[in-house]
């Protein structure tokens, strides 16, 4: 249950200081759906092998 209560905590923090804006803005000029859909990809494959 407490780890519940961190991710809602970050989420209220990330939600008032803009941060979905922020990360749009830096990465719109070079992140397609390609490089997006390769890098979920090998991110969620790391955490499984080595998580």
């Amino acid at each position: 249950m407490r780890k519940n209560t961190f991710v809602c905590q970050l989420f209220f923090i990330g939600d008032s200081e803009g941060t979905a804006d922020y990360v749009i803005s830096i990465t719109e000029s070079w992140m397609t759906p390609t490089i997006l859909m390769t890098l979920t990809f090998v991110v969620s494959a790391f955490i499984a092998f080595f998580g």
